[in-house]
């Protein structure tokens, strides 16, 4: 079994286990999940298709609640039966969150994909394998097991370019064209094996199935959350940062208990970072610590994470208070905060 599912099961008395809940989804669950949502509907994301976070979002929080509800099952009983590896079963979950967004959102195409899946897994022609990423790669049969390579980018070039598709498949209108034809046309003028989801939207692109958006992911805001992560874990401050970070926690810890909690709530750092997500990314505080500090329970932090940082509305929404209560309870928070860090920062 999982070493931190198995500390979750046999924690001696409900607070440890608490901590270890947290632990689990917290730490482990959630950014695998967050990651795999985002790759897999990467796709998808595009103006048409409704606000891009707002979808991530929905997918992770249903995902990330199938997972809470099967620990406390597991916990509930009196002979669990965990699995090996707790990181891939989230990624499991994550997955298939993503496959019911999607049968709901987009049903045309998901019936689309469905057809392509059973054209390569039953056609002595077509073959579909994986990576080593993991991810399906459909091809010709004599083509099983090769890497994707420079075929990706040919397909990409397709999708752009409608007379580029329409050559690929020849003469004749790909909406009466068998299946198998509009597939090794494709394949054939891509000269490599790609994506199974980058043939479906080939053939989606062909047919008009225009029900789902296919504009990928804006790369310079990839390129921009990549190099933020890579900025936070490696950069050669990063100690002086735990430091300071740890200091602000404390300071926030002093606040009263109304102004640390609208504190906490609307805090971000110049990345937009949420004052939780920092804590644990550094390690200064465990979720169990911050929810007591908050007066809160460790469920109450995983449901509103994804909301973090918040809007003062949202807040006063949150904690039954007038807005401009919360207003004010805002300035006086961090021009305490400010107080205590400024002579420290001015040393």
């Amino acid at each position: 079994m999982d070493a931190k599912l198995a500390a979750y099961l046999r924690a001696a008395d409900e607070a440890e286990r608490e901590q270890r809940l947290a632990e689990l989804l917290l730490g482990t669950a959630e950014p695998l999940v967050r990651r795999t949502v985002r790759f897999r509907l990467r796709r998808y994301i595009g103006r048409d298709s409704g606000p891009d976070g707002q979808s991530v979002d929905d997918v992770c929080q249903l995902a990330l609640a199938k997972i809470l509800v099967w620990l406390r099952l597991l916990a509930g009983q009196e002979n669990p039966e965990g699995v090996q590896d707790f990181g891939q079963y989230a990624v499991r979950v994550a997955v298939n969150a993503c496959y019911d967004h999607l049968r709901r959102r987009y049903p045309a195409r998901t019936r689309l994909k469905d057809s392509v899946r059973n054209l390569l897994d039953r056609h002595r022609d077509f073959a579909v394998w994986r990576d080593e990423r993991s991810e399906l790669l459909a091809g010709f049969a004599a083509w099983e097991g090769q890497a994707s390579g420079s075929a990706a980018s040919r397909a990409a070039a397709m999708l752009e370019d409608r007379n580029a598709l329409e050559r690929a498949i020849g003469e004749g209108d790909p909406q009466r064209m068998p299946l198998a034809a509009v597939a090794a046309g494709l394949l054939r003028a891509s000269g490599g094996p790609v994506e199974l989801e980058t043939l479906v939207e080939l053939v989606a692109a062909l047919q008009n199935v225009k029900e789902a958006s296919f504009t990928p992911v804006d790369e310079s805001e990839t390129a921009g959350e990549a190099r933020i992560e890579t900025d936070r874990v490696e950069a050669e401050n990063r100690i002086e940062a735990r430091e300071l970070l740890a200091l602000l926690w404390s300071a926030v810890e002093d606040l009263p208990d109304k102004q640390r909690a609208v504190y906490f709530y609307s805090f971000h750092d110049e990345h937009g970072e949420d004052l939780f997500s920092l804590l644990l990314a550094y390690g200064v505080a465990a979720p169990g610590t911050i929810a007591e500090r908050l007066g809160v329970t460790v469920e109450h932090l995983i449901e509103v994470k994804s909301a973090l940082p918040m809007k003062h509305e949202a807040i006063a929404a949150l904690i039954g208070a007038e807005r401009p209560h919360v207003s004010k309870w805002i300035f006086r928070a961090r021009e305490k905060v400010r107080a205590r860090l400024f002579p420290i920062l001015q040393k």
